[in-house]
């Protein structure tokens, strides 16, 4: 029952109510919009093959070992090497260079605290951001992601990042040496696989507006002190008026 008398309150200040809006919006419009937040989003894929190509070969050998393959190669891009090694690629710092890998960034159980964690280590303040994805887990593809705060560095990080992945195929002069035996049948033998860019790096840039306090906190403040006042003042002067006799 208390909320009717507030109702009718703010119904009989409607007047003085509306007149406060009107002033922090047009106060708020006269310090200008939000500013723009502006970079540029490569990508590419890269896919993992055999050998002998399963669009050659309907079963060759280690096919099915491709697609956690692809999995494991995403993990180590994340590695302390890789990052320095990125780095260099784009003639940086290593700490202007984050490589976020999204399934070690998801806690297996969505508890409050493992989401809240892993949200917080997952802000990335570095210019250059690179994400890898695995699309589909039954395919060996890995969806490569650039951000940057130009084109040509975008660009730039895309290609450094498939020359990495290239880098580890089985073929390759500096090839990643696994120590793990694949294949069926009573014998385990080492697998050799083929890393090879799938999809031309293309680039756009991307725009979005960021809220400063600065810019919303003046407006804020004066609708609440205007609101407060519309609410209390008038009641108060009321109740303080002096009260006249009434004549004789």
């Amino acid at each position: 029952m208390e909320l009717l008398p507030i109702l009718r309150l703010i119904w009989r200040r409607r007047i003085l109510l509306g007149a406060g809006l009107v002033v922090s919006v047009a106060l708020a419009l006269g310090l200008g919009g939000p500013p723009k937040s502006s970079s540029v989003l490569a990508w590419t894929r890269v896919n993992l093959d055999t050998p002998t190509s399963q669009l050659v070969n309907s079963s060759p050998g280690g096919a099915d070992t491709l697609p956690w393959r692809a999995s494991f190669l995403i993990h180590l891009m994340a590695t302390d090497a890789t990052q320095k090694r990125l780095a260099q690629s784009l003639h940086v710092r290593p700490d202007e260079v984050a490589v976020v890998d999204p399934a070690l960034g998801v806690p297996i159980v969505p508890a409050s605290i493992p989401t809240a964690a892993s949200d917080a280590a997952g802000i990335t303040v570095a210019p250059y951001v690179l994400t890898l994805t695995l699309p589909t887990v039954t395919l060996p593809t890995i969806a490569i992601e650039a951000a940057a705060p130009d084109r040509a560095g975008a660009k730039r990080l895309a290609a450094a990042a498939v020359a990495v992945l290239e880098s580890q195929s089985s073929l390759s002069a500096d090839r990643f040496s696994s120590k793990i035996l694949t294949g069926g049948g009573v014998v385990l033998k080492r697998q050799p696989f083929l890393v090879e860019q799938v999809a031309p790096i293309r680039a756009k840039r991307v725009t979005e507006r960021v809220i400063s306090p600065k810019q919303i906190g003046p407006p804020v403040l004066i609708l609440v002190l205007w609101t407060a006042g519309a609410l209390l003042l008038p009641g108060r002067l009321h109740r303080r008026r002096p009260r006249v006799a009434p004549a004789v």
